[in-house]
């Protein structure tokens, strides 16, 4: 399976808690002293200049330069959990963003974990939120800082891995509570608008033409109110006694919300449903029923 943006963050992180060093041409390898005269010999001014911190600072430790942090997760096999040179990806910071088909300014950058942040000479992962992980010198090592802080001009997809959406696991489902799971009493409303069911508590509704169920945290939703169950009496009350209901002809209006082809003993059992058996006062006249 190719590597991908999201195992390029794991990665980093993983670089970042076993504080790894940094030596330049270095990819992830623990830093002997025979790799050091190695890299000494192969860039003497960059190694060479500080050779005194080096080997009193990250001798023994594994170690990376910026592009290699990234070419370090691409040569890694998890099968052998060692790293394999592949001189396919040897390439520098710059030729990495040169190769990169996706690519845009700075402030254009996606929320996308695993994307590469890049200005001439130097490059380091995005990790989202506004954080980044990178090599970003030899007397800092592998660090984390924010994305404003830096010098970024660029971002890019690393062209050498697929970028995918990280899949985020799913919550538990919630345990049922036990008023949830009380069937609350048959009654009669006669409405087709009330047909839309996706909830815990069931409610039998006949309107002559068949039957549909409507349940009552659906209602919560649908009329922008608060129900709640009493236990001793076995009912849904409503908690929110400011809630409007208006009935006129065979239309409905509850907080806004419009039903149609319902009659008034429709609107009785709608609003004994929601709030038990309270008085209401109905306004022929302004088709509002005030609940007492």
């Amino acid at each position: 399976m190719k590597k991908n943006n999201i195992g390029l963050v794991k990665y980093a992180e993983m670089a970042l808690k076993e504080k790894w060093g940094y030596v330049w041409g270095t990819y992830g390898q623990l830093l002997t002293r025979a790799l050091y005269d190695q890299k000494l010999k192969q860039y003497p001014s960059v190694v060479g200049n500080y050779a005194s911190f080096i080997l009193s600072t990250w001798l023994n430790r594994k170690t990376a330069d910026c592009v290699g942090l990234i070419k370090s997760y691409i040569w890694f096999n998890e099968a052998t959990n060692k790293l394999k040179y592949n001189g396919k990806y040897d390439v520098t910071a710059d030729m990495m963003y040169d190769r990169a088909k996706v690519k845009g300014k700075i402030s254009t950058i996606p929320e996308v974990p695993g994307i590469c942040l890049w200005f001439k000479g130097h490059i380091g992962i995005y990790i989202g939120k506004g954080w980044v992980i990178e090599a970003k010198g030899t007397k800092y090592g592998v660090v984390k800082t924010k994305l404003a802080d830096g010098r970024w001009t660029h971002w890019l997809e690393c062209p050498y891995i697929d970028y995918v959406k990280e899949e985020k696991p799913q919550e538990p489902a919630k345990e049922l509570k036990e008023k949830e799971e009380v069937k609350v009493k048959e009654i009669t409303v006669g409405v087709n608008d009330l047909s839309r069911v996706v909830n815990v508590v069931e409610i039998k509704a006949a309107n002559g033409k068949g039957e549909n169920f409507i349940r009552l945290r659906d209602l919560e939703g649908m009329f922008n109110i608060d129900i709640d169950y009493d236990e001793v009496k076995k009912q849904p009350i409503l908690k929110d006694k400011k809630t409007k209901i208006f009935y006129k002809g065979k239309s409905m209006e509850i907080n806004n919300i419009k039903f149609g082809g319902i009659n008034h003993l429709a609107v009785k059992g709608i609003v004994e449903l929601l709030i038990g058996k309270a008085e209401i006062k109905w306004d022929e006249r302004t088709g509002e029923i005030e609940i007492i």
